[in-house]
C-alpha cells in the first residue's frame, strides 16, 4: 500500500539554512549589545582620562551607538540583506581608522602625526573582530580581519604622508651602543612600516583561524541538525504504525530491538467481503479505501499499546506485550478489537461504508 511504501522524506535543507540564519541573526543582535557596552565603557574611560576632549568623545560614541541601533533594527527585518552586516562592520572599521588618524592629542600638542603609533590603539581592531565572531559567520569574521588590516595600513600610509620623514628599523645604527639606538627608537618620527605590516598580518591570521574554527563548528552543527531531522522523519513515518515508545526505542538503538521471550496476544483483523469490494471499485479506489482503513486500525492498535507487525492484503496482524511489556495485554487486544469494530461501523473509508 502507498501508505506503507512511502519513502522517508529527505532532509529539508531550507529548514537547516533557516536555523543557521536565525542563529546568525541572534548572534549579531548579541554582538551589537556587546558593542554598546564596549563603546560606552571606552567612552567613559576616555572621558575620565582625557577630560579635555568631552565633545569629541561624546560625538564619536553617539555616532557609533546610533549606527549600532540602526543595525539592530535591521537584523532579521524585511529590509535585511546578506551584505548588510558586512557594510556595518566596514563602517565601524572605517570610523575607527578615521578616529585613530585624527587623534586630537597630536594637533593639540603639535606632535608629529606618527606619534599616534606609540599609543595602544591597534587592539581596538580586535574588538571589531570579536564583535564579528558573535555572528557565527566565517565570511564576516574573515572580512573583518582583512578589512581591519587594510584600514590599519591605509591609516599608516595617510599619517606618514603628513610627516617630513619616517624612520624605520633599518635606520637604527648597528653596534653603536644604546644611545644611538634610543636616539632613533625614541624619535617622534620613528614609525616603522614593518611593525604595521606585522600587526596587520597578525589581525588577518587571527581572523582566518577564527573563521576556520567557526566553519568547522557550523559543519558539526549542520551534521547534528541533519541527523536530528532524519531521525524525526523516520520517527514520524514509523510512528504511524507503532506506538511512540517503540519508535523512540528503535531510533535510539539504531534500528534494533533486543529479542525477548514472553507470553503475547496476537490480534488478526480482516475485512469481510474484500474480494467483492475489489471487483466493484477497481485497484486505485481499493488502495484509497485501504489506506484510510489501515490508518484508522493502526491508530487504534497503537492507542492500546499494540504493534502492527504485518499487513497482508486487507488484513492486519498486531501483537500485544511484545515488544512493549504490558501485563494486561490480552485485555488491551480485546479492547482494541472492540474499538476497531465500533469505528468501522461508524466511519466511511474512501467514501465507502
Amino acid at each position: 500500500m502507498s501508505s506503507m511504501t512511502k519513502a522517508v522524506n529527505p532532509v529539508e535543507e531550507d529548514d537547516i539554512r533557516a536555523t543557521f540564519l536565525a542563529a546568525e541573526h541572534e548572534g549579531i543582535r548579541l554582538a551589537i549589545k556587546g558593542r554598546f557596552v564596549a563603546i560606552a565603557s571606552v567612552a567613559l574611560l576616555y572621558l575620565f582620562t582625557r577630560s579635555g576632549y568631552f565633545v569629541e568623545i561624546i560625538l564619536v560614541a553617539a555616532v557609533l551607538l546610533l549606527l549600532g541601533f540602526l543595525h539592530f533594527k535591521l537584523v532579521g527585518s524585511r529590509f535585511d540583506r546578506p551584505w548588510v552586516k558586512f557594510v556595518f562592520i566596514t563602517i565601524d572599521i572605517v570610523l575607527l581608522s578615521v578616529a585613530i588618524a585624527s587623534t586630537p592629542e597630536v594637533a593639540a600638542h603639535e606632535l608629529p602625526p606618527g606619534i599616534i603609533f606609540r599609543f595602544d590603539l591597534f587592539p581596538f581592531y580586535f574588538i571589531a573582530l570579536a564583535v564579528a565572531a558573535f555572528s557565527f559567520s566565517p565570511w564576516l569574521v574573515a572580512w573583518t580581519g582583512i578589512a581591519g588590516a587594510c584600514a590599519w595600513l591605509a591609516t599608516y600610509s595617510w599619517v606618514t604622508s603628513q610627516m617630513p620623514m619616517t624612520l624605520n628599523w633599518a635606520d637604527i645604527p648597528r653596534n653603536q651602543g644604546p644611545d644611538a639606538y634610543l636616539e632613533v627608537f625614541l624619535s617622534p618620527y620613528f614609525a616603522p612600516a614593518g611593525t604595521r605590516y606585522q600587526e596587520g598580518l597578525m589581525l588577518v591570521t587571527v581572523a582566518i583561524l577564527l573563521a576556520i574554527v567557526m566553519r568547522r563548528a557550523r559543519r558539526t552543527v549542520y551534521l547534528h541538525l541533519k541527523a536530528d531531522s532524519e531521525r524525526k522523519t523516520i520517527a514520524d513515518v514509523f510512528g504511524r504504525y507503532v506506538p511512540r515508545t517503540i519508535v523512540d526505542a528503535v531510533v535510539s538503538d539504531r534500528g534494533s530491538l533486543a529479542p525477548v521471550h514472553r507470553e503475547a496476544t496476537v490480534l488478526f483483523v480482516d475485512l469481510a467481503g474484500f474480494t467483492r469490494l475489489t471487483e466493484r471499485l477497481g485497484a486505485e479506489r481499493v488502495v484509497e479505501v485501504l489506506n484510510e482503513y489501515f490508518d484508522t486500525v493502526t491508530e487504534i492498535i497503537s492507542e492500546h499499546n499494540g504493534v502492527v507487525t504485518q499487513f497482508q492484503g486487507d488484513a492486519v496482524l498486531a501483537t500485544f506485550n511484545v515488544p512493549i511489556e504490558d501485563a494486561k495485554h490480552a485485555d488491551r487486544a480485546v479492547e482494541a478489537a472492540s474499538d476497531i469494530v465500533a469505528r468501522i461501523e461508524s466511519s466511511r473509508f474512501g467514501n465507502e461504508a
